[in-house]
């Protein structure tokens, strides 16, 4: 239950987190206006003191040492949001269902991942709500309102395995230009370490490079070694019903106008009964091979090559060094031991995103 008022026009909101409460929360909300700190809304929480203690190591040095906090019925906190602060007290006190999803934005999702690394609250115990949050949010789609960029470093942070790798895959393959983050919140020093971003672009670069070989692979090698009076016009043709379809030509530039899937999608296209219609003589058996087939290897090699960055290869071990020799050497499962299901690309680029520290803030 909770009620607004609105004092001196600073709304305030009175939230009886459980029934049971003996211990009030203050929160105090600000804004950045103009490079000043305006209070934006104020809140108390009614809470039960042993379960606020008992949350984390913070708040247990706070209510049972020699702070002023421990002696009185009240704290206040700044710097937080409301909506973030209400939901790990919520869950806490086990109410946190009356919250409903669609109430909560990403933003507060990030405020969340504030809290819990300023209050030492362990995120793994909010992890199957922020799961439930996370499926309800991009039922419509990761790419819709840029939610890929916004959920990359939430997925991160609450080490959800399965929405990371759908979210880099998605970006890889959909993104035009340079991929990049999104931070929804006016806090600079949260965001991902800059090694992700990095691998996340260099595999939708691969994916460029894999897609330029497999559909020219066949026309290289009839320009090196073809001896058939057939090859120029062959050669022409295909280029040409690529150019009607609006994938040649395939350079680096063409990729920040165009995605990969764009293109993939384009290829279903190819026509070989109108690129052949264009010849002006029956082609030779090396010039009339199945092209429809060609692109449509190409399509597949492309889509099937990157199945998303893994946290779980991602994450530091001591013996880290040992690990990628022995997959170097054995060409053991890339994927075991992991929580997804990926091939060696998806390892290798997510082994190379490694974060050397721990921590979010300023990583």
């Amino acid at each position: 239950m909770s009620s607004t008022t609105s004092g001196a026009q600073i709304p305030h909101e009175d939230t009886i987190v459980t029934p049971q409460s003996d211990f009030t929360v203050q929160i105090k909300e600000f804004r950045q206006v103009g490079g000043r700190k305006l209070l934006k809304r104020t809140a108390s929480l009614r809470v039960k003191r042993d379960t606020l203690a008992n949350s984390s190591g913070y708040f247990q040095a706070m209510m049972g040492g020699r702070w002023t906090e421990s002696e009185g019925d009240t704290i206040t906190l700044e710097e937080d949001t409301v909506r973030s602060i209400e939901i790990w007290l919520r869950h806490f006190h086990g109410t946190l269902d009356v919250v409903t999803l669609d109430d909560i934005s990403v933003a507060d999702i990030w405020h969340i991942i504030l809290a819990s690394d300023k209050y030492q609250f362990n995120r793994n115990n909010l992890l199957q709500w922020f799961i439930r949050w996370y499926r309800n949010a991009t039922a419509a789609g990761i790419h819709r309102d840029n939610l890929a960029k916004k959920l990359m470093l939430p997925c991160y942070a609450f080490d959800y395995a399965h929405g990371f790798q759908d979210l880099t895959k998605g970006l890889a393959y959909e993104e035009k230009g340079h991929i990049m983050e999104i931070n929804p919140i006016d806090n600079v020093r949260l965001h991902l370490p800059p090694r992700i971003i990095q691998q996340v672009n260099a595999a939708k670069g691969r994916l460029r490079n894999i897609l330029t070989r497999e559909l020219f692979a066949k026309i290289n090698f009839l320009i090196e070694t073809g001896s058939c009076s057939c090859k120029d016009e062959t050669v022409f043709n295909y280029l040409r019903e690529l150019g009607k379809i609006k994938v040649q030509p395939l350079e680096e530039r063409s990729f920040s106008l165009v995605s990969v899937q764009s293109y993939l999608n384009r290829l279903q296209h190819f026509d070989q009964e109108r690129m052949l219609r264009g010849m002006s003589r029956q082609p030779c058996s090396s010039c009339g091979i199945e092209w429809k087939r060609r692109v449509g290897k190409a399509i597949e090699v492309t889509r099937d090559y990157f199945d998303g960055l893994c946290l779980d290869c991602m994450k530091a071990t001591v013996k880290a060094d040992e690990e990628y020799w022995y997959h170097a050497s054995y060409r053991s499962r890339h994927d075991e031991n992991c929580r997804i299901t990926h091939g060696e690309p998806t390892h290798y680029f997510s082994l190379m995103a490694r974060r050397d520290k721990r921590g979010l803030v300023a990583d």
